[in-house]
Formats: C-alpha cells, structure tokens, sequence
C-alpha cells in the first residue's frame, strides 16, 4: 500500500472471490485518480481562465480611472481630478506645513479667436497650451485644465515667490509659440493668477487659494492681459494682501 497499489490478495488464497471484490476496488481506485486528475486539470484551466479575467478586468478599471479623470481634448487632468488633488494637497500642507501654491492660466481673447479661427482652431490652441504647460511643470506639479480656455497647476511644496516666476516662465512660453492652423502660424497670449502660501503659513482651505488665484487672473485680464499677478493670502483668514 505505501508504494502505490490499490489492494492485495494474501497467499494461500483460500476465498476465491476476494479476487473480483479486490479488482473491483481497484478498477474504483483507478477511476477516481483519472477523475481526480481530470477535475484538477479542469480547475487549473479555470484559474486561468479566471486570471485572464481579472487581469482584462484590472486593465479596463485602470482606463475607466483615466478616462474619468482626463480631460479629452488635452489629455490633461480634468477639473474633477483637479479639486479632488488640491483637496489632498490642502489637507497634507496644513498637516505637514509646506508651502503650496496655484497657477490659474487663461487664454486672452479665447472666444474672439475660436470666432475668426472656428472650434477646431481653438481646440488646437487648447491642445498646443496644454503641452506647453506639461513642458514647463515639474514631474511633482499637477497641471490641469479646468474648464474651457482655463488651466490650473497646483505647485506641491512651492512657495508664492517660486510660484511667481514659474508662472512668468509660463506666460513667456505661450506668448512665444507659434502655432500652425492649417499651414498659418499664428499666437496667442494668456493671463496667469498665482496664489499660494509659505511653510509659515498656519492654515489654508481651497476655497480662499482657488478664489484668490481667480482674482489675481482677472486683475492680470484688468492690466491689459498677457501678464501676470499675484494674490497673497493674509494669515489668520481675515482678508488678502494684494501682490504685483
């Protein structure tokens, strides 16, 4: 029995019909090992089958993730992306107090353009904007578009001084791109907001970094556009100091 046989008859063989009744436990013995065998090839094609599964089933979640969380004309994060990070990068900068600062870019004159140019000129405009932007960002900074001509780059550990001439570095660059519209080069310009606090800073919530950087690029579309400004929030919440 410990090397492997089904039965044995023992000698003299006085009971003839032990015979038929050990064969017949034997033939049994034998039918179940071949089903055995067959039942664990049948669960090793299942497992196989089930890790094709999961795998297509892991890939198409992770697509569904970026789809819902890219914006389709640039390829950049969308707006849902955009509050949903900067909601996690307010919270880790008030616990772990970093700087952090916002970039809010806006195409000058974006509506007189897609006017002359038709959408598809626009949504090349959008498109050459955001790769300039990607360009500019560091591997840490999230760039985004936030809704129409408007971009947003959140600048993790990056104080308003370092926020400003990146913001500058980003206004030069779009000024000084031309881009092709059917075989004509043409430019655009954009309006930049900056807001943002330093490591000193004791609390900041998104509301007050979004609105001042909207306040600070529409006082940029005020000085005649193509610029850049800056809104410094005041510590303690109880107003905003005006920047440059």
């Amino acid at each position: 029995l410990s090397t492997g046989v089904y039965d044995y008859l023992s000698k003299p063989l006085e009971d003839h019909s032990v015979i038929s009744l050990c064969a017949t436990r034997a033939a049994q013995a034998t039918r179940l090992v071949r089903d055995n065998h067959n039942l664990l090839e049948q669960l090793r094609a299942s497992h196989t089958l089930l890790e094709e599964a999961n795998h297509k089933l892991r890939k198409l979640n992770a697509e569904l993730h970026v789809q819902a969380n890219t914006d389709v004309l640039t390829d950049l994060h969308n707006r849902r992306y955009l509050d949903r990070t900067l909601g996690g990068e307010v919270a880790r900068r008030n616990r772990y107090p970093d700087p952090l600062s916002v970039v809010m870019i806006d195409v000058d004159n974006f509506k007189q353009f897609n006017d002359k140019h038709g959408h598809k000129g626009g949504d090349t405009v959008l498109q050459a904007i955001g790769s300039t932007l990607q360009q500019c960002a560091r591997n840490t900074d999230i760039v985004g578009r936030y809704g129409g001509e408007e971009f947003l780059v959140i600048l993790p550990k990056t104080d308003p001084e370092n926020a400003l001439l990146f913001a500058e570095r980003v206004r030069k660059s779009i000024a000084a791109e031309l881009i092709d519209l059917d075989g004509n080069q043409v430019q655009v310009t954009a309006s930049v907001g900056v807001s943002g606090v330093n490591a000193k800073f004791s609390e900041v919530d998104v509301p007050n970094l979004v609105n001042a950087a909207d306040r600070a690029l529409y006082a940029a579309k005020a000085a005649g556009r193509n610029c850049v400004r800056q809104e410094a929030l005041r510590d303690g919440g109880h107003g905003l100091l005006r920047a440059g």
